[in-house]
């Protein structure tokens, strides 16, 4: 378990603040190489930045790195509980 902090959004950040954070985040994604899945839990804002389709907190996003800050959607699912 690792916490960063780009991942906490901040509603007084400036527009170059959040664009940072996104970009480290596509980085984090698209770059990522471990031997099992990266599993990132972040607020809706962040998250819907990485997806094409409108999120909302009882959806989840499957992405698959392509290298760089490179991915591909899998898909958006929503949590059945």
């Amino acid at each position: 378990t690792e916490i960063v902090d780009f991942l906490k959004s901040d509603i007084e950040e400036s527009t170059t603040q959040t664009e940072q954070k996104i970009s480290e985040l596509e980085n984090l994604v698209g770059s990522y190489k471990g031997s099992g899945n990266l599993l990132i839990l972040t607020d809706q804002t962040m998250v819907s930045e990485l997806s094409f389709q409108k999120m909302s907190s009882d959806h989840f996003l499957v992405l698959q790195p392509m290298g760089g800050a490179e991915y591909d959607e899998i898909g958006v699912y929503k949590l059945n509980y």
